[in-house]
């Protein structure tokens, strides 16, 4: 019997003889699976506990009624402000990509034109989001305090 060890696996060809890289993914590749899986299990993980609160309480808010609101517009447009914040977080995301690709040719008055417009949305993202924060702040919800019946079916407060 050798006392030496072989430094890699023989590989023959085949798909699952093994080797330095099985199946033929790369390290990149492999992490990256990793990482999809990690964020699958986590958004599944909060997913099934928003689930098992939602259905365990005995009075939940309307999402008709709590996304109804749109700032400065009175009626009711459910999930309008929702759609809007969630298309100016996309533009800003379209901006930065444009803002990296005229920086890899190397175009820096593109560069500051299109990082302005993702700043300009990123503003505007986080003035959605403090007016929205600010209503339900109005509406009694803030730390220490829960508008809404707790899961045991007990007053919501803290």
């Amino acid at each position: 019997m050798s006392s030496q060890v072989s430094p890699s696996l023989p590989t023959s060809g085949k798909l699952w003889d093994g080797g330095n890289e099985p199946f033929g993914a790369s390290y990149g590749k492999l992490m990256m699976w990793f990482f999809l899986l990690s964020d699958a299990f986590t958004f599944s993980a909060l997913l099934l506990a928003y689930a098992a609160l939602r259905f365990s309480s005995l009075s939940w808010p309307v999402p008709d009624d709590v996304f109804a609101g749109v700032p400065f517009i009175h009626g009711h447009f459910p999930l309008v402000f929702v759609g809007i914040m969630t298309f100016i977080l996309i533009m800003s995301s379209v901006t930065m990509v444009l803002a990296v690709e005229a920086g890899h040719r190397g175009a820096r008055n593109e560069v500051v034109k299109w990082m302005i417009w993702t700043i300009l949305g990123g503003i505007a993202f986080l003035s959605c989001q403090a007016w929205e924060w600010t209503h339900l702040h109005h509406d009694g919800a803030w730390w220490g305090s829960n508008p809404f019946a707790n899961a045991d079916g007990t007053p919501g407060q803290v």
